[in-house]
């Protein structure tokens, strides 16, 4: 129980810890640009997975292209009932990202 205190009693600022702000602050404000950063394969449950990074700082429209291309690809390669995140595991997040990206 200490150290859930230890965790929840770390400094805030809104919702977010001050070291979360840091993480998640997206580079297109450190350099002025614009665009879009598009995650997949994140899920919840008994094995959590962060989602991992496919495009950073896209246009919208080219944003708008990667869901088709995700259930192009499930389609394709899904097994079953596989869900998503266990097909991106057993493709290679790294082999998904570059057909996904391949391209546009």
């Amino acid at each position: 129980m200490a150290s859930l205190k230890r965790t929840l009693s770390a400094p805030r600022t809104g919702s977010c810890t001050q070291r979360e702000l840091k993480l998640k602050q997206p580079a297109a404000l450190n350099a002025g640009q614009k665009g879009l950063k598009v995650l997949i394969g994140g899920r919840l449950g008994r094995h959590p997975r962060l989602a991992q990074e496919v495009a950073h700082l896209v246009s919208e429209r080219k944003a708008a292209l990667l869901p088709e291309r995700c259930i192009r690809l499930y389609q394709q390669q899904g097994s079953g009932e596989e869900r998503f995140a266990a097909m991106l595991q057993r493709l290679g997040i790294d082999n998904v990202i570059e057909t996904l990206t391949s391209g546009s």
